[in-house]
C-alpha cells in the first residue's frame, strides 16, 4: 500500500489510485481492477473513416492502451483488454472469411475475446476461425465461448471459462462470455446453447463456487444488449451460488452499438461501449475490502471517443503514439492499399442520409428501395414485388462527391445475400408481419425492426406478392409466415452471387461514373498522388524563388544606396551620410 501511495504522489496530474484523472479528455478513476473495452467493431480498425472527429485507428487505440498499461504498472494496478465480439462483417476490412481482419486483430494484446453471431453467422468464417493453428487456437485460450458448443458435441468452440491475473495488483478475476439465444449459426458446425441452460449446467456450478479456483472478481463478457433479461438471469444465478453477496460482477454488453451504463445491484454494473470503432469503453472496480471511505461506487465507468487528441489528453502524456501503435496502424494501411480499399468507384450527385425519411430525396432508403433494388435485384417486378430490409443494415450516409471502396463497405456493413421467402405471399400474411411488428409486443417478439420497399396501405389483402428479405431475417420472417399458413409457406430461395452490399456497388459503379466539379475525382489514388506530388514540388519552387528575388531585390537596395553614397557632389566631396 505504500508503494501505492508513493507512486500515486510521483505521477500527480496524472492518474491517482481511487481518485479521477482530471484533463481535456475524460475522466478515468482507476481502481483495482480495471477493464478497457472495445465491442462490435466490425472490421472498422481504420477507424470511422467518414467522421473526421473520430480519427484514431486500431493502431492509435493500441497506442492508448499501451501506455496506460505503463501508467497502471506504476500505480500497482491491473489492467486488462476486452473485446467482446463482432469483430467481423463490416468494413472492407473484413470478407467472408475474415483473412485480411485476423492478422491485425493478432497483433492486439487482447486478454479476452468474446464471440458475436456475426463470428459464427456464416459457414465460411466459422470454418476458417476454427481450422486448426487458425484464430481460436492463436489465441490459446483467451477466446470466451460459454454458451457456444461444436455440432452434436459438449465441445466449447473457445473456453468456456478463464481465469485472468494481473501482474500488478495481483487481482483473480473468472471471466465468462455468452452470446444471447442466436439461432442463426450453421447448424452442422455450431450450437448456441441457450443461457438460461447453461447458468445451471455442472460446469457453471463449479466454477462460480471457486471449486477449480479463489477469485476476486467476476466478469460477464456478455454479447447482448445492456437491457436484455438475459444479463439479469446470469447475476441472479450468480448470487444463488456464491455465498459473498458482496462479490464484484461486472457485465460487459454489446450487440446493439449505443452507449449505456448500468447499475444491477450495490456489487454488479454493466456497460455498453458503442459500436463501429466510436467507442473505447472504460469500466473500473475495486476489491471490496479496499474501497477508500471517500469512495461511495464500487464502481465507475467512462466512454472515450476514438478521437486521437482526446485519447491523449485522458491519459495527459506529451504524445499519444508509440512505436507499436504507429507499426500496427502502417500495418492495416499496407493491407488496406493490397485491397484497394482507397480506389474510387464513383461520385455521388448528392448527400444521402440514412435517418431520412424514405419520401424525401436525400433519403439513402429511399435510393435503395427506389432505384438500387428495381435496377440490381434479377426480375424485379415493381408492382408485384415487395422488400423487407433490417433497419440497422444501414451504418452511414453518403457524402456528396467521390466515392471509394471502403466508403461503401461502411455504409453498408451486412454481407447479408438476398433471398426470396416466395412467389405468392398473400396481402393478409404480410399485413399480420407488420401488425406484430408495430404491436406493444413488437419488442420481445421474434422479429426485429423492418423497413418496408412499399406503404402497408398499398397492400390489398387477397393479392399474392413475392418478398425479399436479407438472410439474418429469414428464419424469423418464415416462422411467422408459417404460423399465418399453418405450414405452407413453402420454402426461401437465395439469389445467387447477390447481396446487400453488392447491389450498391452495383448501382453506383452503374450510375455514378465521373465527379464532374473535379476531373481529379476520377483519377486512381496513384494519379491523384502524383499531382499532389507535383503541387508540392511547385509551391517548393514558388517559394525558392521568392525568396531569391527578396534577396537579390536587397542586394540591389545595398548596391544603389552604396552608390548613392559615394557618388561626388557638385563640389566634389564625396557625401558620406
Amino acid at each position: 500500500m505504500v508503494s501505492r501511495i508513493i507512486g500515486s504522489f510521483l505521477l500527480g496530474l496524472c492518474f491517482r489510485r481511487a481518485s479521477y484523472v482530471q484533463a481535456q479528455g475524460a475522466d478515468l478513476y482507476l481502481g483495482d481492477i480495471n477493464f478497457v473495452i472495445l465491442t462490435d467493431m466490425h472490421g472498422f480498425v481504420k477507424g470511422t473513416q467518414n467522421d473526421p472527429n473520430l480519427d484514431a485507428d486500431y493502431g492509435s487505440v493500441l497506442s492508448f492502451v499501451s501506455q496506460m498499461r505503463s501508467i497502471s504498472t506504476s500505480l500497482d494496478q491491473d489492467v486488462f483488454y476486452i473485446n467482446n465480439g463482432d469483430f467481423v462483417s463490416g468494413s472492407g476490412f473484413s470478407g467472408n472469411p475474415p483473412t485480411a481482419l485476423t492478422p491485425i486483430m493478432e497483433k492486439f494484446p487482447w486478454d479476452l475475446i468474446n464471440i458475436g453471431e456475426h463470428e459464427i453467422s456464416h459457414r465460411e468464417t466459422v470454418e476458417f476461425l476454427l481450422q486448426p493453428g487458425g484464430f481460436v487456437d492463436w489465441w490459446e485460450g483467451r477466446v470466451l465461448t460459454s454458451n457456444i458448443v461444436l455440432a452434436g458435441t459438449d465441445t466449447p468452440m473457445g473456453s468456456r471459462y478463464r481465469f485472468i491475473d494481473g501482474e500488478n495488483w495481483g487481482s483473480v478475476v473468472l471471466a465468462l462470455g455468452f452470446l444471447y439465444n442466436f439461432e442463426g449459426a450453421p447448424a452442422d458446425l455450431l450450437e448456441v446453447i441457450p443461457v438460461e441452460d447453461v447458468i445451471l449446467s455442472d460446469w457453471f456450478t463449479s466454477v462460480v463456487l471457486g471449486e477449480d479456483r479463489d477469485y476476486d472478481g467476476i466478469l460477464v463478457m456478455a454479447h447482448m444488449d445492456i437491457e436484455d433479461e438475459l444479463i439479469g438471469k446470469i447475476l441472479r444465478r450468480i448470487r444463488d451460488l456464491t455465498s459473498d453477496y458482496d462479490m464484484p460482477v461486472t457485465f460487459v454488453a454489446g450487440h446493439t452499438h449505443y452507449r449505456a451504463y448500468k447499475k444491477l445491484d450495490d456489487y454488479s454494473s454493466a456497460i455498453e461501449a458503442g459500436g463501429y470503432m466510436d467507442t473505447v469503453g472504460f469500466i473500473s472496480s475495486h476489491n471490496v475490502g479496499e474501497v477508500l471511505p471517500n469512495t461511495t461506487e464500487l464502481f465507475h465507468h467512462s466512454f472515450l471517443d476514438t478521437n486521437k487528441e482526446f485519447l491523449r489528453a485522458t491519459l495527459n502524456v506529451t504524445v499519444l503514439d508509440t512505436a507499436e501503435g504507429q507499426g500496427l496502424s502502417e500495418f492495416i494501411e499496407e493491407i488496406e492499399k493490397s485491397l484497394g480499399l482507397q480506389d474510387y468507384i464513383g461520385c455521388a450527385p448528392t448527400t444521402y442520409k440514412k435517418e431520412a425519411e424514405m419520401s424525401t430525396k436525400d433519403s439513402l432508403t429511399g435510393l435503395y428501395f427506389n432505384e438500387v433494388i428495381p435496377q440490381h435485384v434479377p426480375n424485379w417486378n415493381t408492382t408485384g414485388d415487395l422488400f423487407i430490409l433490417g433497419s440497422k443494415e444501414f451504418e452511414y450516409g453518403i457524402l456528396e462527391g467521390e466515392v471509394l471502396r471502403n466508403d461503401l463497405q461502411i455504409v453498408v456493413p451486412t454481407q447479408d445475400a438476398i433471398v426470396k421467402l416466395g412467389d405468392d405471399i398473400p396481402g393478409w400474411v404480410i399485413l399480420s408481419l407488420k401488425n406484430l411488428e408495430d404491436s406493444e409486443k413488437a419488442p420481445n417478439s421474434i422479429l426485429p425492426d423492418f423497413l418496408w420497399s412499399r406503404e402497408a396501405d398499398d397492400l390489398e389483402l387477397f393479392d399474392t406478392y413475392t418478398v425479399y428479405t436479407g438472410e439474418s431475417y429469414v428464419r424469423a420472417m418464415s416462422e411467422v409466415m408459417n404460423i399465418a399458413l399453418s405450414g405452407s409457406a413453402g420454402n426461401p430461395t437465395e439469389i445467387k452471387n447477390v447481396t446487400i452490399k453488392s447491389i450498391v456497388f452495383d448501382y453506383v459503379e452503374a450510375n455514378w461514373v465521373v465527379c464532374s466539379s473535379s476531373s481529379s475525382k476520377s483519377m486512381s489514388g496513384g494519379q491523384k498522388a502524383g499531382i499532389s506530388i507535383g503541387v508540392m514540388a511547385g509551391v517548393c519552387c514558388f517559394c525558392i524563388l521568392c525568396l531569391f528575388l527578396r534577396k537579390q531585390r536587397k542586394e540591389d537596395e545595398f548596391n544603389q544606396h552604396y552608390d548613392d553614397a559615394f557618388e561626388p557632389e557638385q563640389n566634389g566631396e564625396a557625401n558620406y551620410t
